[in-house]
This record gives C-alpha cells, sequence and structure tokens, in this order.
C-alpha cells in the first residue's frame, strides 16, 4: 500500500524562518525523543557559520517541565549534538540534518536526515515539519490510506507542529492538523509538548525586535501568561498558509 507523496513547501525564505526560536506544541515520538522528553521543547537556528550551514539548536526538559535539561547532547552523533542543516533546494523547505563535521566533500557517506518544512503560515508564525517522507501506513477507520514517519531511528523518523509562541491556540494546532490530514498525513500518533509554566533556563532562544510582545516568557508566571491574545482563538482566524 503506497503511502500518499508529501512535498516541502515552496516560496520558502529561510531566512524569516530562522529569525526566531520555534517552540513544539506535538509531536511524534522518535528515536532520541520519547514522551518523557516532551517538556518544554525548543528549536533555535542560526546562519552563524562562515560555511553557510545553519546551526541547529534543539533543546528540552526530560521527565517534567524545567527538570532534567536536555542541551547539546554526550554523543556526537546525539540529535542534541553540534548539528547543522543545510538547504538543498533554494526557495523550497527542503533541507536535510546531521553532525556539522559530516557536512564536508570527504565524507564518503550519506548521513543527513532529511528535514522538511511542510507548511508555514504566511507570517511564519507556525510550521510543520516532517523527518521526510511519511512511510509508515496508518489505519483508518474510514479506510482511507494515511501514513506518518517513523517513530524508531533517527533519519527518516519525527514530525513536528512549531509555533513562535509557547502556547498556541487550539485553533492554530488545529490549523496544522487539518493541514497535515489533507496532504494523508495521520496525525494520531501526535503528543502534547508541556509548554505552559517553562522557564527555558538555559536555552538559547532569539526573538526579533519586530516581535517582542511575543518574546518567550522566562519566569513561570510569564510563561503562563504567554500572549494567547495574539494567537488566533478561532477557526476562522487562523493565519493563511504557504504550501
Amino acid at each position: 500500500m503506497d503511502c500518499p507523496a508529501v512535498t516541502p513547501t515552496t516560496d520558502f525564505d529561510i531566512d524569516k524562518y530562522i529569525s526566531e526560536s520555534w517552540f513544539v506544541q506535538k509531536q511524534q515520538e522518535n528515536g532520541y525523543q520519547k514522551k518523557n522528553d516532551l517538556f518544554c521543547v525548543t528549536a533555535t537556528y542560526n546562519k552563524d557559520r562562515k560555511d553557510g550551514l545553519v546551526t541547529v539548536s534543539n533543546r528540552a526538559n526530560k521527565g517534567g517541565i524545567n527538570q532534567g535539561y536536555q542541551g547539546k547532547g554526550k554523543g556526537i552523533f546525539s540529535s542534541f549534538s553540534n548539528l547543522c542543516a543545510k538547504q538543498l533546494e533554494t526557495g523550497t523547505g527542503k533541507l536535510e540534518v546531521q553532525p556539522c563535521f559530516l557536512f564536508n566533500p570527504l565524507n564518503p557517506f550519506d548521513s543527513a536526515g532529511p528535514y522538511w518544512v511542510l507548511a508555514v503560515d504566511d507570517a511564519y508564525d507556525w510550521a510543520i515539519i516532517s523527518g521526510g517522507q511519511p512511510t509508515d501506513v496508518v489505519k483508518t477507520t474510514d479506510g482511507s490510506v494515511q501514513c506518518t514517519t517513523k517513530e524508531s531511528g533517527t533519519n527518516g523518523s519525527g514530525l513536528w507542529l512549531f509555533s513562535r509562541v509557547p502556547v498556541a491556540s487550539d485553533a492554530v494546532i488545529k490549523t496544522m492538523e487539518d493541514k497535515l490530514e489533507a496532504m494523508g498525513v495521520s496525525t494520531s500518533k501526535l503528543l502534547p509538548v508541556a509548554q505552559k509554566g517553562c522557564t527555558y533556563k538555559d536555552m538559547p532562544l532569539k526573538t526579533t525586535q519586530k516581535n517582542e510582545a511575543k518574546a518567550p516568557a522566562t519566569t513561570e508566571a510569564k510563561a503562563s501568561a504567554t500572549t494567547e491574545a495574539e494567537a488566533p482563538t478561532t477557526e476562522a482566524d487562523a493565519p493563511a498558509t504557504k504550501k
């Protein structure tokens, strides 16, 4: 049974995409993130290398909000290690990720994992990321074919819903889930990521002056009061998307 083909978004501006940190709202388990790891998960990207690669800073708490810190990782192949991303096609959300040192012409292995931005809204306030083409078939009650990425290993695994604010509205999350369903991607294995109350201690977050009102909280009180008023509160208010 063939899975519906998905493609990275086009008309993609990588500079806008990496301009601020992302907060994971929902995601699947994968080979390096299990249910107990899904607290205060963030992703921050920077163009700060002479070779043009984008540095990837994944951070999270383990075991509970503001508890065990997952930072750079212990091994060079850890998904919380020294990672870099490379855009494979200019103007699209098709990227690949691996430890930075493997991006060199002397590396004989095809070791990079796919990082596909499947959709992003016009204001770059949310985004949907997949670890490449979904390959695992998920049974549906209506008999339609839906698939998702695998939940083990590193390359080819992972499905994430990103938001610029720590706690996105239900309407924004539904918009992302509806987008996936329309692509034939199952949302049944997505797990919520706890963000309310996160202090993001020692996490390398960044914001822009334009969006200071949406800056990540630095105390529990501020985190719980994150700008819900800024996020759409009804499905009709949900922002437009790029695809």
